[in-house]
């Protein structure tokens, strides 16, 4: 039986917020997680990029990248998820252990990744929550990235003055949040 969704044309709906599953990261993902992670950066970074640099985005690195990341055990304080809808990947979150040498907070958001078509779902929130609970925490967010900037004001983070030049060429702003009383409210 078609959705409303599909009989109007307008193709499949994804799940909202309870429709995903959140587990670990298997081995097998690599490729999926590959493709997922190359398009969202074509189409989240597209402005960011330095043209050349995005242009060259393929899935192939991205995977070999997930493949060596599965293959190893996890680094420690380092938590990676998924978000499954139906039998495909929908994005995928990090978070742990910071990387920087003088943190503003014991944990780091590394990455939080949805195609679009999954924006607005509320798996996003279930990732961030699930990721890092109440803890105080800090991530960095391309600069210009407006829908990721609103996404991590919403979660409490605070851009802190901080910035980087990250190695794809991208200017980058840190945010930081206090530890959170409450979950933040889905819109």
């Amino acid at each position: 039986m078609a959705t409303a969704a599909e009989s109007t044309g307008a193709g499949p709906m994804p799940p909202d917020a309870d429709g995903y599953l959140l587990r670990p990261p298997r081995p097998r993902d690599a490729e999926e997680l590959g493709r997922l992670d190359c398009e969202v950066w074509r189409a989240t970074y597209r402005r960011q990029l330095d043209p050349d640099v995005w242009s060259r985005l393929v899935p192939e690195p991205f995977a070999e990248r997930w493949r060596e990341r599965l293959a190893a055990p996890p680094a420690p304080g380092v938590r990676t998820l998924v978000a499954v809808a139906g039998l495909r990947l929908a994005g995928f979150g990090v978070a742990g252990t910071p990387r920087d040498e003088v943190p503003p907070a014991g944990c780091e958001l590394h990455a939080l990744n949805l195609l679009p078509v999954h924006h607005g779902t509320g798996v996003a929130d279930q990732l961030i929550t699930s990721l890092l609970g109440p803890a105080a925490a800090y991530l960095w967010v391309a600069a210009g990235s407006d829908r990721a900037v609103g996404f991590c004001w919403r979660h409490g983070f605070r851009p802190d003055g901080t910035e980087q030049l990250a190695e794809s060429g991208m200017r980058e702003v840190r945010m930081v949040r206090e530890p959170q009383l409450s979950p933040a409210p889905r819109q």
